[in-house]
């Protein structure tokens, strides 16, 4: 019994890595296998009235038959406090069962009947499966059933299998490049690795009872959500009366769909990420991954990514000998592995000697020219590889056993119409194909890299993940996504940003307007919210109902919000309807309605969310924080408004701040989506550029918040917990050392994890952070039964913080994972116009909306300890709860650090 991380059908996946690495490949042979038919070919399935599919291979060869069981389970459908419970079951799958209640009759059943039997894991399938004489197919049928239909789960059995598991992590810990893979796998899936580890988490395995096994079978092991796939001697007419009989409703009723919730989407991959796994080997290996095509979503392309693999599986591969015929690596080789539910590229080396920085090099050389040269695949070239692919399949089904289990692989990722048309699909690819899928999938493509080596090497070769990086960015030539943005400005002055994304099939304007708090006057505090809020409820084109009936027809949505610093009108649509939706939003901020009766409507839905938020805590806290630490400063004049000035503000009102805002100086439109820059100025202009010019003054400079307010404003509620938080400054984005600050605060706030949550058991949810306005500030944030206990704590951590030589490795993995933050949105076109839109107007120009990332790379363990001796000066607390906290422990907390040290 094993579980297998990548479980390798004909598609030539992990193991084709594996081999290349030994010098092995298929080698192409002539045309007599391009007519032959797989044995798969014959195969014949039937659906029960439960639903198990039942799948027979006639297949007369020896007197030998293969049972396999496959049931679309695996990693993929665990959680993380699941994570090898489908390892774990599979293991407890040949052990005692209700015909056979102990190991050691199971065992003598296996004897009598002369089985060889085995299972596997892995990340969408799992499979069990036996071969033995034909001649005792009944019984094998009959051995099958019970262990599937009935099994005791023996505490006994179920404690001595989980050493056995855990056996198996040892091993795999045992091998440097397991950690190579694991790192990998964790950084190319942050968050949801658990639903790729076939292996499972080791705590989960010891953690596992009884309980948990029938759970796991109950939602999974259904026959609606299984196989029986048989395949050998056996008479295809009897064999599937004998499934009937012994897998059949009366034996195994249909379950639940276990699958009808829909499980929330990995995370997009918006950024590479360089690794060096440190550990004693010999020599050097490289694992870098790239997300491909999935099963259901783009077959094509999947058929066309098994195509490239086993095209750079050949032994006149380009890149084997770019790489391996130079010496470079003793192997090398890039494949693909289908899957439903992110399916992945690999390229994997192992390295000859020093020659790492040569061997990277070497490959992203070579994956450039796959995607540019012309000449890189030919036509006969893909139509070898998909000659061998073809034999791929023959060989497969020369054993009963192995053409069971990718046939079995091929159900549970896909289906048996995917398998049975898949050869036909192959021959069609052509080289333009192959290339267009290295343009879309691989070439200049989010990845993860990972070099395994040992310190030695590493010191060396002064291996970095930022010299890694380097190499790659150097080589791939790519432009940086800043050269993608194209500015200029219409007729009237108004700033255009457009950010062309080729292929989008949706698109983005954003309409901002500079200035946020500084646009309101005390007093009217919330006039530029209701104001936007106003102007997209009608114009004087399209009435209310009438913008709502057209909004509808053009599948447009419109947002608005009002910030600190900027207020933004946006419309998002796909892209045949973004004309006639920019034209839209475009009505209704030169000519708004401004309806009174709207007006009402929309004011009173403000004045209710005031009210929530004075009866939500949470909230409240922000404002009681607010309301010492902003105290001077413009950021006061609260852009989301208050109970005492939104119910004053009338139509006179909104008119006189709609004109204040509507200027060309003091607007910045941004488009995002697959558009041509200049065409898009025309409609642009005939919609926008007779607005206002204005008279170009400049909006006064922003102050330093002066810490002017009361230590702490609370608030006595009689509530189970006391709410508490402060807010003090820290540099701006793109200023000198707001990256460093940055990366402090997530290190803070893990720390806080550690010490309040789960140390101390405080507090459900501390955490530390900073926000991205132009006078920007840190806060921290805890809710707790015991406040001051906590401020306390806070301060030895950022103490420990200021005090600690933080390793440099540790800082590039917060800033990974602060990149992927940043960015995790930005594949939304109105997300992304946002983003640029701010940089530009408060953080010095658009390009700092992707420059962010490289700034946190770049930060240094002595700038990080220099942010940190600055935590907390100038600290203003607020707090919501039932008693008042201790003041001097807060005045020690607002000293920072270093105070008194």
């Amino acid at each position: 019994m094993c579980s297998s991380r990548k479980l390798l059908p004909a598609s030539l996946v992990v193991a084709l890595v594996a081999a290349l690495l030994l010098g092995l490949a298929p080698v192409a042979t002539g045309d007599d296998g391009g007519r032959a038919k797989p044995a798969g070919a014959r195969a014949r399935s039937i659906v029960l009235d439960n639903g198990l599919e039942v799948i027979v291979i006639e297949k007369s060869t020896v007197p030998l038959v293969t049972i396999d069981v496959v049931v679309r389970t695996g990693a993929f459908t665990e959680t993380e406090t699941t994570d090898g419970l489908a390892h774990l079951y599979e293991h407890m799958f040949f052990k005692g069962n209700a015909a056979l209640p102990s190991q050691e009759a199971y065992m003598r059943r296996v004897n009598e009947l002369g089985i060889t039997f085995n299972g596997t894991t892995s990340s969408e399938k799992v499979d069990y499966f036996i071969t033995l004489p034909s001649k005792n197919f009944a019984a094998g049928m009959k051995f099958m059933s019970d262990a599937l239909l009935s099994p005791l789960y023996n505490a006994d059995e179920l404690d001595s299998e989980r050493h056995v598991v855990t056996g198996e992590y040892d091993r795999n810990e045992a091998d440097p490049n397991y950690h190579l893979r694991t790192a990998v796998g964790r950084a190319l899936y942050p968050g949801t690795y658990h639903r790729k580890n076939a292996l499972g988490e080791r705590k989960v395995i010891l953690s596992a009872t009884r309980d948990h096994m029938l759970d796991f079978r109950a939602k999974y092991y259904v026959p609606n959500n299984s196989a029986l796939i048989i395949c050998g001697d056996v008479n295809r007419t009897e064999a599937v009366d004998l499934a009937r009989a012994l897998f059949g409703e009366h034996a195994w009723p249909e379950g639940s769909d276990p699958h009808r919730e829909k499980r929330t989407p990995h995370a997009p991959l918006v950024a590479s990420k360089y690794l060096i796994v440190e550990k004693a080997t010999q020599s050097a290996s490289i694992d870098c991954v790239w997300r491909g095509p999935d099963i259901g979503k783009d077959d094509r392309a999947t058929i066309v990514a098994d195509v490239f693999g086993t095209l750079l599986a050949l032994p006149t591969s380009k890149l084997s000998v770019a790489l391996r015929d130079t010496g470079l690596a003793t192997g090398a080789g890039m494949s693909y592995y289908t899957q439903r539910e992110n399916g992945e590229i690999h390229f994997g080396a192992r390295v000859n000697g020093d020659n790492v920085n040569q061997t990277i090099e070497a490959a992203f050389v070579e994956i450039e020219r796959m995607a540019t040269d012309p000449t890189y695949f030919t036509a006969d070239d893909v139509a070898v590889a998909a000659a061998n692919l073809q034999n791929d399949w023959l060989y497969a089904g020369e054993q009963g056993l192995q053409l069971a289990r990718d046939l079995g692989f091929w159900w549970a990722v896909a289906d048996l119409g995917y398998y049975r048309d898949y050869l036909d699909e192959a021959r069609t690819v052509t080289a333009d194909e192959v290339r267009a899928f290295v343009r879309r999938y691989v070439l200049g493509k989010p990845h993860i890299l990972g070099v395994l080596c040992n310190a030695e090497t590493k010191a060396r070769l002064e291996l970095t993940p930022e010299s890694i990086e380097r190499r790659v960015a150097a080589i791939t030539r790519r432009a940086g996504p800043e050269a993608a943005v194209t500015s200029y400005r219409l007729g009237n002055g108004l700033r255009v940003l457009v950010r062309r994304d080729p292929g989008s099939p949706t698109s983005a304007l954003s309409v901002l307007f500079d200035g946020g708090a500084r646009n309101v006057d005390e007093g009217r505090e919330g006039i530029e919210r209701l104001t936007a809020a106003l102007m997209l409820a009608g114009s004087e084109r399209w009435k209310r109902d009438e913008l709502r009936e057209r909004m509808a027809r053009l599948g447009a949505r419109f947002s608005t919000a009002s910030d600190y610093d900027v207020t933004h009108t946006t419309v998002k649509s796909t892209r045949g309807a973004f004309a006639e939706a920019v034209k839209t939003l475009a009505s209704c901020l030169r000519e708004p309605q401004l309806d009174g009766a709207e007006l009402v409507r929309i004011r009173d839905a403000i004045v209710n969310d005031l009210k929530a938020e004075q009866e939500d805590p949470n909230r409240k806290l922000w404002r009681n924080v607010n309301d010492g630490f902003f105290a001077g400063h413009p950021y006061l004049r609260y852009p989301s408004g208050t109970l005492e000035a939104v119910p004053g503000l009338g139509e006179k009102e909104v008119r006189a701040h709609r004109d204040r805002i509507l200027r060309a100086d003091r607007m910045l439109v941004v488009v995002v989506g697959d558009h041509e820059p200049e065409p898009l100025r025309a409609l642009l202009d005939a919609e926008l550029g007779d607005l206002p010019r204005g008279d170009g003054a400049p909006l006064a400079a922003l102050p330093e918040f002066a810490a002017d307010g009361p230590l702490i404003n609370w608030t006595e509620r009689e509530i189970p917990t006391t709410y508490f938080a402060g807010k003090f400054p820290i540099p701006a984005i793109g200023a000198e050392g707001w990256a460093a600050a940055r990366v402090a605060f997530t290190l803070l706030s893990k720390r806080f994890w550690d010490s309040i949550r789960t140390r101390h058991a405080l507090s459900y949810a501390p955490f530390a952070g900073a926000s991205s306005y132009q006078s920007n500030y840190g806060y921290v944030y805890v809710t707790t039964v015991d406040p001051d206990r906590c401020a306390q704590i806070m301060l030895e951590d950022a103490r420990w913080l200021a005090a600690t030589n933080h390793q440099q490795t540790q800082i590039d993995a917060i800033a990974s994972q602060e990149f992927t933050r940043l960015f995790q949105g930005a594949e939304k076109p109105d997300v992304h116009a946002l983003g640029l839109g701010r940089a530009e107007l408060c953080y010095g120009g658009y390009g700092q909306f992707y420059d962010q990332a490289d700034e946190l790379r770049a930060v240094t363990p002595e700038q990080l300890r220099a942010a940190a001796r600055t935590l907390f000066r100038g600290l203003r607390f607020g707090a919501v709860g039932p008693e008042a906290m201790d003041e001097a422990g807060l005045r020690a907390l607002a000293a920072g650090p270093r105070a008194g040290r």
